[in-house]
């Protein structure tokens, strides 16, 4: 048996730990008392206490002695006790030798066999065993009593009489007990009942672990944060109870099963593991016959099950089974449903019912669900639609192949109906193989179960599982010459190689989808191809390398797919092509007319309860508006989408729309706001793709870095480096936010080092003869290797990147991202060649970004502008850099914008009025020579602001997120710079030049 818990670290109970700290307190403070830790088997109780010893290993004035009750008839007179003083130290207690004399009487003083008064004795050997746990006055003992339900009823008559006894004592005294065992009627619900009347019970129940709790568990298990899938079908058998899903994921393990591909399927087939199915036996070992037979029968119905249902399948009295059940619902082995249908009840937990069946044959199991079968078929026989996915399920149990394939069609069609695609995704597979092996599919049956559940497994977001069904599907349909089905396939499978990176191919299916349906008459599926082919080209417009016009194209495809749908009446189609050419239209240069569309767009996939067209509507929608400048109405658009998609679970496009959301929250300084929401989305049970991760944690470095927290940010980055594989795409987008934050930390030549790798690899994707100008189109990704450049002090290389850019930027009139960009950066690469130049560039960016509603932007060009402003020295010029620091000060603040903040304060310092220069006499180091403040980085002078308020190296780490070693670095570089010896000396230059005001 292990004695300790398969996961190292305790997840989950850092309230119940904290209060169990508490109620230590004020047992050393001299006011014992009893704690009763009180929860099911295997929900951590032990594993609690394990840890609260561990928390006190190396406190010597703590004692922990620990006594155990044990299953046992008739259970040994003060069992507990008597363990736990065999384990006492009999020097540190003088008392104990004589007790221990006495624990031969214990067994007839608990039976009332002695001579004299019994209850006088009894009183007297309890204040014995009080007087011998009692600890010295500089000592403080926590007696822990194990498993309480299994007590004795003499050690329950102690436990309340060193309740009593204890409240002035350094003593705690805490009891374990299992409430799954516990019923009214149960001796240990007297003992609670009586210290709660004595005012003197104090109880702490753990409950299961939440789905987010045990994802960390199952993490800190395996070494990797699980699958949803896999987390999903850990919490459905073992409903959060810590024990039990350690012991089924190292069942998992021992059979071989890879736990990052661990899929539900697999852990619904791994066997109980014999820990939890032999505490679960015992609890049902000594019911009568009758009554397991019953319990039996509920098991082959399922964790719920209804009265009639039972009454019909055992064929008791009403009465008869009513009595039973009370008999289950006092052991607590199935409680009655609070809500829903009335007569309802349920297995407390899926495992008591999945250990009682495992228990069954597989041919009495087959049996038994065969007889649930026509027992609901004969229940529900006017509809059977209600139970239909009941009636699969047994089916399938029963291995009745021709009921299990028409009933789990019908449960797959009616999921389809509420878009539930996972599930109709299950029941379609299980009416396929069950059809198939009942030898009753045609060519035709067959091909539409492989389309739907192509359809199914593209609405739940996974394109290639699609494709591999459609692909199927598609020769059955040709055979039996259905064109417009087999054209219908071709135009989905192009819109899946799209999604897998293959945009060549998807262009040739979908013409050849159109190809197919040449001579036919106007319908739904030649419709859908031309809107297909508009979408195509809609992705093609903000694609490096794609059509010039990628844009008309689009436009003109859409119209040619709207006319036919709105002719044919088909709102799934008519929604499509208005998203197509709505996006089409603002990316080139007609936001008023491309918005109405989208918006049209939305309103009929909502009305006609398209909730994929919806999604993607809200996703669109939003975009286009946050591109035009309308990022709060962006912003609340697709918070709505959001909330609509999670209505309806995880589906196509719901992901993406919450990237989007934190994204714009980035953009528009609801930072507080996308932290709450990064915490949630980014939990190990969300269900999502890796890709969706990935950009989330991306997100979060961002802010991690603007927040000036550099350092997690290059951590978590350098972790998500290493786990996006061969995926250039993300890599890309990494290493390019490490390079910002390498240049925060001060590591320039590794942030260059980088960039020059970054502009290499775009070179050598564009083609062997590609220039910058070729990178044009990917202004995004340049802007790093630029700001490296120009720290480092390449500012050709910067000024021709630059110069790409603004040519790219200038091919459109409307605002735009790109265009606010590009001119930020110009006026950036002007500062030290021509700072009026500069000023006015940086206040066209500035203007653009706030017009747009980007935030950290607007900042960020108002405190550059003011360097620019501040290297023209008017005073004119200092003013209006005074009022540019004051606005970009007034913005930053409120979102806790370190980064920027601290480069505020730098140029603040050089706005503060010049203080007359003394002699540094007093200092020690002789007259000031003239020194070149310009020597100088601008973290350097952040760090000599912090030397200048007295702050260690290790305090100047911690406040600007850098190692202590790096502080170092700095603060030598600063004294070389200055020619100084001591930090005295550079503080106080830098008070009386003005570099930094006097520290308050």
């Amino acid at each position: 048996m292990r004695q300790r818990a398969l996961a190292p670290l305790l997840v989950g109970r850092q309230p119940q730990l904290a209060e169990l700290h508490e109620c230590l307190a004020r047992a050393r403070a001299g006011a014992g008392h009893v704690v009763l830790l009180a929860g099911e088997a295997g929900v951590g109780k032990s594993r609690l206490l394990r840890e609260l010893a561990r928390t006190l290993a190396a406190d010597s004035a703590v004692t922990i002695f620990t006594g155990h009750c044990y299953d046992e008839r008739p259970a040994p007179p003060y069992g507990p006790f008597a363990e736990l003083i065999e384990r006492m130290d009999a020097a540190e207690t003088p008392a104990l030798a004589d007790l221990r004399l006495l624990l031969q009487a214990l067994a007839p003083l608990a039976d009332g066999d002695v001579t004299g008064d019994p209850h006088a004795e009894r009183r007297r050997l309890f204040h014995a065993i009080y007087q011998a746990l009692r600890p010295a006055a500089d000592r403080t003992h926590i007696l822990v009593l194990e498993d309480l339900h299994w007590s004795d009823q003499v050690s329950q008559d102690l436990l309340l009489s060193l309740a009593r006894a204890i409240e002035g004592d350094r003593l705690l005294i805490i009891g374990t007990f299992r409430t799954d065992e516990m019923h009214r009627l149960h001796p240990l619900a007297a003992l609670i009942a009586r210290l709660t009347r004595d005012r003197r019970y104090h109880e702490l129940r753990l409950g299961p672990l939440s789905r987010p709790e045990l994802a960390e568990l199952l993490a800190t298990t395996i070494g990797h944060h699980p699958q949803p899938e896999l987390l999903a079908a850990l919490y459905e058998r073992t409903e959060g109870n810590p024990f039990f899903a350690e012991e089924v994921i190292e069942a998992l393990l021992a059979d071989g099963e890879p736990a990052p591909g661990a899929s539900a399927r697999q852990l619904s087939t791994t066997s109980i593991p014999l820990s939890i199915k032999d505490s679960i036996l015992r609890r049902v070992a000594d019911l009568d016959e009758p009554t397991t037979a019953i319990l039996r029968a509920a098991a082959v119905i399922g964790r719920r099950f209804d009265f009639e249902l039972l009454l019909r399948l055992t064929g008791l009295e009403e009465a008869a089974l009513l009595r039973a059940l009370a008999v289950l619902v006092e052991r607590q082995l199935i409680v009655e449903e609070p809500t829903g249908p009335e007569d309802r009840y349920r297995f407390r937990h899926e495992l008591i019912r999945a250990a009682l069946y495992e228990e069954m044959l597989r041919r009495e199991r087959r049996l038994r669900h065969l007889e649930v079968l026509r027992a609901l078929e004969q229940l529900h026989a006017p509809d059977a639609g209600p139970v239909v996915d009941q009636l699969a399920y047994h089916a399938l149990q029963a291995r009745a192949l021709p009921e299990a394939a028409r009933y789990s069609r019908k449960a797959a069609e009616r999921a389809a109906r509420v878009h539930a695609y996972r599930e109709a995704l299950g029941h379609y597979e299980a009416a396929l193989e069950s059809g198939e092996q009942a030898g009753q599919l045609d060519t035709r049956e067959r091909a539409e179960l492989l389309a739907r559940l192509g359809n199914s497994a593209y609405l739940i977001g996974d394109p290639r599982r699609a494709a591999g069904f459609w692909r199927e599907a598609l020769p059955l349909y040709e055979a039996g010459g259905e064109r417009r089905r087999a054209a219908d396939l071709l135009r989905w499978l192009g819109r899946s190689a799209w999604d897998t990176g293959k945009p060549d191919e998807a262009f040739e299916l979908t013409h050849a989808a159109l190809a197919r349906l040449e001579g036919e008459e106007p319908c739904r599926e030649l419709a859908m191809a031309y809107s297909a082919l508009s979408h195509l080209y809609m992705f093609q417009i903000h694609i490096h390398g794609g059509k010039p016009d990628a844009a008309a194209s689009c436009i003109a495809w859409g119209e040619q797919a709207l006319a036919m749908a709105e002719a044919l009446g088909d709102d799934s189609v008519i929604t499509h092509a208005l998203n197509n050419i709505g996006v089409a239209l603002v990316d080139s240069g007609r936001p008023e007319q491309g918005l109405a569309r989208l918006e049209q767009s939305l309103a009929i996939a909502l009305r006609a309860d398209l909730p994929a067209d919806a999604v993607r509507a809200y996703i669109n929608l939003g975009g286009k508006l946050s591109k035009v400048g309308r990022r709060q109405e962006c912003l609340k658009l697709q918070r709505e989408g959001y909330a609509f998609a999670a209505r309806l679970g995880y589906i196509r496009g719901s992901g993406k729309l919450l990237v989007s959301i934190c994204y714009n929250e980035l953009e528009a300084g609801e930072w507080d706001q996308l932290e709450l929401d990064l915490g949630a989305a980014l939990r190990a049970d969300r269900v999502g793709s890796q890709e969706e991760r990935t950009q989330l944690q991306y997100i979060h470095a961002n802010l991690l870095l603007e927040r000036g927290r550099a350092a997690e940010a290059r951590s978590l980055l350098e972790e998500l480096l290493s786990a996006t594989g061969d995926d250039p795409e993300a890599s890309f987008m990494i290493e390019e936010l490490l390079v910002m934050v390498y240049l925060e930390l001060g590591e320039q030549g590794q942030a260059v080092a980088l960039a020059d790798t970054l502009l290499a690899r775009l070179l050598a994707a564009a083609g062997p003869t590609a220039t910058l100008a070729d990178l044009a189109q990917q202004c995004f990704k340049l802007i790093a290797p630029i700001e490296a450049y120009l720290v480092a002090g390449r500012h050709a290389d910067a000024l021709a990147i630059i110069a790409a850019l603004t040519t790219a930027a200038a091919q459109t009139s409307e605002p735009s991202l790109e265009q606010a960009l590009a001119t930020e950066l110009r006026g950036l690469a002007s500062l030290s060649t021509d700072p009026a130049k500069a000023a006015a560039l940086l206040a066209d960016a500035r203007a653009r970004y706030h017009a747009l509603g980007c935030v950290p932007h607007t900042v960020r060009a108002h405190r550059r502008r003011a360097q620019a402003l501040l290297q023209l020295g008017t005073p004119a010029a200092r003013a209006q850099a005074q009022a540019e620091l004051r606005t970009a000060h007034a913005i930053a603040e409120p979102l806790r914008y370190s980064y920027e903040l601290s480069q505020i304060a730098a140029l603040e310092q050089q706005l503060a009025p010049p203080r007359p220069a003394r002699s540094l006499a007093a200092a020690g180091s002789g007259a000031i020579s003239a020194r070149s403040l310009d020597a100088l980085t601008p973290r350097e002078r952040e760090v000599l602001a912090l030397v200048t308020r007295g702050l260690s190296n290790r305090a100047i780490a911690a406040a600007l997120v850098i190692s202590e070693k790096t502080a170092e670095v700095h603060v030598r570089n600063i004294l070389g710079k200055l020619g100084f010896s001591s930090r005295t000396q550079a503080a106080t230059f830098a008070v009386e030049h003005g570099l930094v005001a006097h520290s308050a």
